[in-house]
């Protein structure tokens, strides 16, 4: 039988994470579930991604630069993507 979680662990475990890193895990599912429709949709997605990484607050992010990087590398490789694929 489960045991009750406290909630200060719960609390505990969630806290190392921030909006940055949820973020990358919807980015991860979005392209995993679009690869299968259209590369074009999947293009499409990833400069989606690099426009919210760029335009998302720096301090709800963590602090890091790295996150604003990758939104732009996004954004780059998103649009190069659309107009290479001819689906």
């Amino acid at each position: 039988m489960i045991e009750f979680v406290p909630l200060g662990l719960l609390d505990d475990i969630i806290r190392q994470y921030h909006v940055g890193h949820v973020l990358l895990a919807a980015f991860g599912a979005a392209v995993l579930g679009s690869l299968l429709l259209s590369r074009k949709l999947m293009a499409l997605n990833v400069a989606l991604f690099g426009v919210i990484f760029l335009l998302t607050p720096g301090d709800v992010m963590g602090g890091s630069a790295e996150l604003k990087l990758l939104g732009l590398a996004l954004l780059v490789v998103g649009i190069v993507l659309y107009t290479t694929f001819n689906d």
